[in-house]
């Protein structure tokens, strides 16, 4: 998801000069928006991160320490 991102992101800002597409992005209001959606964007990256964590359940044979 990340790199998927980054790709559409890098063609965006690679293809997308000099169009009416960035254009909105140029006034203050306009940076604002993108900040947020950054934001938000790695906000939920984080997120998805955070999810895709487990943590391990005991084991249920396990073997203790032998006394020698």
């Amino acid at each position: 998801m990340i790199v998927l991102g980054a790709v559409v992101i890098g063609a965006v800002v690679v293809f997308g000069q000099g169009t009416d597409f960035l254009e909105a992005y140029d006034s203050p209001g306009g940076q604002l928006v993108l900040t947020i959606v950054a934001v938000l964007y790695g906000t939920g990256m984080w997120w998805l991160n955070r999810l895709t964590r487990f943590q391990r359940a005991a084991r249920i044979l396990s073997v203790g320490e032998l006394d020698r």
